[in-house]
């Protein structure tokens, strides 16, 4: 044989040249790369509210129209929520049992 064939026939798959059959060689039959799993978990330690509201108020103040949007609808919140309040205050002032019978009468009566 000339030194040409030689080295074809290596590469081919021939004894000790190229590459055997495991895993697919060249054919495609092998299953890839599996991926870099496990990757990303992070410290392993759960954020804490404040440190999730942080993040949130930062990811809506990006955008002046959307700060805005939020500010407003975080003041709505606050003043029915507080509003709620007062008036369950107001109903548990009424409801509370007096001193004196005739107010327990009008509590009686709403």
């Amino acid at each position: 044989m000339r030194p040409g064939q030689q080295h074809a026939q290596r590469a081919s798959g021939g004894r000790g040249g190229g590459r055997g059959r495991g895993r697919g060689g060249d054919r495609g039959g092998g299953r890839g790369r599996r991926g870099r799993g496990g990757r990303g978990q992070g410290s392993g330690k759960p954020k804490t509210q404040a440190e999730l509201d942080a993040e949130l108020d930062g990811y809506f103040m990006k955008d002046s129209k959307t700060a805005s949007h939020k500010l407003d609808s975080d003041m709505d919140a606050y003043w029915a929520d507080k509003e709620k309040a007062k008036a369950e205050a107001a109903k548990a002032a009424v409801t509370a049992t007096p001193a004196d019978g005739a107010t327990e009468e009008a509590a009686a009566t709403t």
